[in-house]
């Protein structure tokens, strides 16, 4: 890829995710559209195609995209994970109702404690050996459950239960996007993906593409 393909695809990006995270912060009264313009602009950061964004946590490209991250990282991904907010963490990994397993689990009526029970263990593995890449691939892996149950019809617009996973991934989203958009601004020499919408004009296409 060309360096002028490379500054035209990390412009996009950002354009594309600070735009959603303008929108998130108009939002902030409402954690269920706060949370869906966050993920918005996280995806725009990722570049992560719709097929692949159900189970973030599984994708060999989103792991790869995560340890860049944290190579990347001056501090502010460690500040937020080990100081900031690692109860929210704690809580949302603790949390079945964010796990998609749980989920599969229901829906094929089979258990899932024991493998859960592996997951918390996992998790409280990580936060001792302070693994933040792993640890941030589970979390994301979590918030991608959360997005998924919002944005096909599994939740009800403001709902009075299960409103404690929401208030935390909208919390706890709220600081990593900016701190995942602060990361590629300061490293765009990294390649951080492929847009897979380009902006588009009328010689391109019959319709005209939008950044």
């Amino acid at each position: 890829m060309s360096l002028a393909c490379v500054d035209q695809t990390h412009g996009t990006q950002q354009h594309r995710a600070e735009s959603w995270l303008q929108a998130a912060k108009q939002y902030q009264q409402d954690p269920d559209i706060h949370y869906i313009t966050l993920w918005i602009s996280l995806c725009a950061c990722a570049n992560m195609p719709e097929s692949q964004q159900s189970r973030f946590g599984e994708r060999v490209g989103f792991q790869q995209y995560v340890a860049k991250l944290v190579r990347c990282d001056e501090g502010e991904l460690a500040r937020i994970v080990w100081e900031a907010y690692p109860n929210t963490i704690r809580g949302l990994l603790d949390n079945p109702y964010v796990w998609d397993s749980f989920w599969r689990a229901q829906r094929e009526q089979e258990s899932w404690e024991e493998a859960f029970g592996r997951e918390r263990k996992r998790a409280s593995r990580y936060f001792k050996e302070r693994n933040i890449e792993a640890l941030l691939v589970m979390v994301f892996d979590r918030l991608a459950t959360l997005r998924n149950q919002m944005l096909f019809g599994g939740a009800t617009y403001k709902s009075r239960v299960n409103r404690v996973q929401i208030y935390d991934a909208a919390e706890l989203l709220g600081e990593l996007v900016p701190a995942v958009l602060a990361i590629m601004k300061l490293h765009p020499e990294e390649d951080w993906g492929t847009v897979h919408y380009p902006v588009m004009n009328r010689t391109e296409a019959t319709t005209e593409g939008t950044l």
